[in-house]
């Protein structure tokens, strides 16, 4: 291994709130959302802090903040005052860690020292059968493994920023890597949904040329107040077929956003997909994130005694 990246992390910390991390920067993403949000409930319980494995400007991080959520001045203030950032590290070592998209394949070149590694998964892998890894996990969508505990992840409704637009635009989301879509295809779904009258708001960190595109603006990542610049959100096919526990569904949700499943045939492979929307059709306050939540018990247990089973 060349010159290796090791941390060792604040030891009086009890839980660190993290994602995955490597060459490829996730930048402001679901999973940041994410670690924030559990952080505002852990925090009460735990000695927690986010760390974050790439460098984000933290006045990007406060904008976010700022446009996104109805926190006051102190809350922000603590949030941004207990995350840690590190570029990229090789090792870390800590006391307790929650990897909020359990990518292992994505920090399969790092080692974590932990005494427990809890995580959200995003695969069926054979690292969850090591002895301190914990995954909190749907069992409708995953199989039972050792150390695991059925667990739907939430969201921080209460703190979101009302609407401030009636915007009807029609708007896709598309990443480097598992969502990129070509010029070709990009301009196939305008063509398709021209009939709105409305131009695509593309929202995305691959470097199109927007004048090859048709009938589409691109927004370049991050966007603040997204959710006041559209009113029709197209989901398009991720090509692994495999979306975990997509957030931004649920966020359409909430704001009473339309969604086009674009081309999406393939329900029954993507048990992520398929059941996020039917907790959103049939139990949508279940994935409401309170003070409460029964995490705190599951990691509570995890953490000090282990015996939750």
């Amino acid at each position: 291994m060349k010159n290796p990246k090791i941390i060792k992390l604040d030891e009086s910390v009890d839980l660190w709130l993290s994602y995955s991390w490597g060459n490829t920067k996730q930048g402001i993403c679901g999973h940041l959302f994410e670690v924030i949000e559990y952080y505002y409930i852990l925090k009460n319980h735990f000695k927690t802090k986010i760390l974050i494995n790439e460098i984000i400007p933290q006045e990007d991080i406060k904008i976010l903040l700022e446009s996104k959520y109805n926190f006051d001045i102190v809350e922000i203030e603590d949030i941004l005052n207990n995350m840690v950032f590190n570029d990229n590290p090789t090792v870390l070592k800590g006391k307790n860690i929650l990897i909020t998209d359990g990518n292992f394949k994505t920090l399969k070149s790092k080692f974590l020292y932990f005494d427990k590694i809890i995580m959200f998964p995003c695969s069926d892998l054979t690292y969850y059968n090591l002895n301190n890894v914990y995954p909190l996990q749907d069992d409708r969508i995953y199989k039972k493994h050792i150390n695991s505990y059925n667990y739907i992840k939430k969201i921080l409704f209460k703190k979101f920023k009302p609407l401030i637009s009636n915007n009807t635009n029609l708007m896709m989301y598309i990443t480097k890597n598992v969502r990129e879509l070509s010029i070709d295809e990009l301009n196939d779904i305008s063509s398709k949904y021209k009939h709105y009258n409305s131009k695509i708001s593309l929202v995305t960190n691959v470097d199109y040329e927007e004048s090859e595109l048709l009938n589409i603006n691109i927004l370049k990542m991050p966007v603040e107040n997204l959710m006041n610049k559209f009113g029709t959100y197209i989901y398009s096919p991720i090509h692994r077929k495999r979306d975990c526990s997509p957030r931004f569904l649920v966020e359409c949700k909430f704001y009473g956003k339309d969604v086009i499943f674009h081309n999406i045939d393939y329900w029954e492979e993507d048990l992520g997909l398929k059941w996020r929307v039917y907790d959103i059709e049939h139990n949508f306050e279940s994935l409401f994130l309170d003070e409460d939540d029964e995490i705190i018990n599951l990691i509570n247990d995890i953490i000090y005694n282990d015996k939750l089973k």
